[in-house]
């Protein structure tokens, strides 16, 4: 029976090589697979900002990584197994994946979920919807000028702890600071104060919902 450390390793070392191949731009082909069954979570729900806030905000307390991403273009769709084998292994613990497909809407049925199925994705899933542009970086965040893939990592405190603008992800770093955040616990509510309440827009901040989180 293979150990607990030699599995990990196996683990970490397909995260690892999925990673690499990110950075060196010699990309895998997404091949045709046994489509994965409709999950309970969204599939390529088209949203625009405000729905995509609401989900950051509802996965308060778990370690969250946004990844936006698109199908055609080969850094984002070469790293995403990787967030697929993330979210497989630490999903029990805390950890939450949510994936943003920037595809044109009309692409939906035919390109982006056959994607998403193809690799297998259990995480909530969602397609920007068309509109403007700049509107939409803006809203995410100011400092964004569109470049994929774009990463940001949040802590369970909601705040972000890490902006990751390509694909040039260190595996063993990546994966030691989602391990380190997933240990970190929640400060405990002080009496008298208000749960978070995840349905009630708030004020956006003026560097966009993930860029001043």
């Amino acid at each position: 029976m293979m150990s607990k450390s030699k599995a990990a390793l196996r683990v970490f070392g397909a995260v690892a090589g999925l990673i690499v191949i990110g950075m060196t731009g010699s990309l895998p082909v997404v091949r045709a697979q046994e489509s994965a069954p409709v999950s309970a979570v969204p599939l390529a729900e088209i949203a625009d900002v405000a729905r995509l806030e609401k989900a950051v905000k509802a996965a308060h307390g778990k370690v969250v990584l946004v990844n936006f991403w698109a199908s055609w273009n080969a850094p984002s769709a070469g790293i995403y197994p990787a967030f697929v084998l993330l979210y497989d292994r630490y999903h029990a613990e805390g950890l939450e994946v949510i994936s943003v497909s920037t595809d044109p809407t009309a692409q939906r049925e035919g390109r982006v979920i056959p994607f998403i199925l193809n690799n297998r994705t259990k995480f909530p899933t969602f397609l920007k919807a068309d509109g403007d542009i700049a509107a939409f970086l803006a809203a995410v965040d100011v400092n964004w000028t569109g470049t994929l893939p774009r990463t940001y990592v949040l802590g369970r405190d909601g705040h972000l702890r890490q902006i990751i603008p390509t694909a040039r992800i260190s595996a063993s770093r990546f994966e030691a600071q989602i391990r380190k955040l997933l240990k970190e616990e929640l400060p405990k509510p002080k009496r008298g104060d208000k749960p978070t309440d995840t349905s009630t827009p708030q004020k956006r901040s003026p560097n966009g919902f993930l860029g001043g989180a």
